[in-house]
């Protein structure tokens, strides 16, 4: 250490000697190397966490679909500006009578929703970068792919009216 003098009383400089600079960028690399390390697990482990819960909501998503186009029928597939299935589904008025209501599978912003003509609206499954619908008949396939580019198809059994008709006409004879 060196010592100056200024107005007669000694001053004191404490700095760091090169060894001891060496010694702290060592320890600062080895510790942001652990920290990003760290962070690529991390991602990784979310990656894998969204396509799990993709996979679930998918899942959960066609089920339900199944289930809400058991007894109803295809009407109309509109394939501009979007793909767009209408069906109809028996139902029961307010007064208890017998009625059908019209029924849109379609897109809505990064969803894919079930609504009504009455704006009735059913999310059945979000976070959608592109959805496909197509009618092959007697079957809706759906094709989708997630923001995080997984892909997922699926069909749904969905008769026509024509169909519905003749089989209500057999049961009844």
């Amino acid at each position: 250490m060196s010592r100056l003098r200024l107005i007669g009383r000694p001053i004191k400089h404490s700095a760091f000697t090169l060894i001891e600079m060496v010694i702290s960028m060592a320890i600062l690399i080895l510790t942001s190397q652990l920290l990003v390390a760290t962070v690529g697990v991390l991602q990784k482990a979310i990656k894998v966490t969204q396509q799990q819960q993709n996979t679930i909501n998918w899942h959960i998503s066609t089920i339900q679909l199944d289930q809400f186009l058991a007894d109803a029928y295809f009407t109309h597939h509109q394939d501009q500006d979007g793909s767009k299935i209408t069906f109809r589904k028996p139902d029961t008025n307010q007064s208890g009578e017998e009625a059908e209501t019209v029924y849109y599978l379609k897109r809505m912003k990064n969803e894919m929703v079930v609504v009504s003509q009455l704006d009735g609206y059913m999310p059945l499954l979000g976070k959608l970068k592109q959805l496909q619908l197509d009618y092959q008949r007697p079957f809706v396939q759906i094709d989708t792919t997630f923001t995080d580019q997984s892909r997922y198809q699926h069909e749904v059994f969905l008769e026509e009216q024509d169909e519905q008709a003749k089989k209500k006409t057999i049961k009844t004879d």
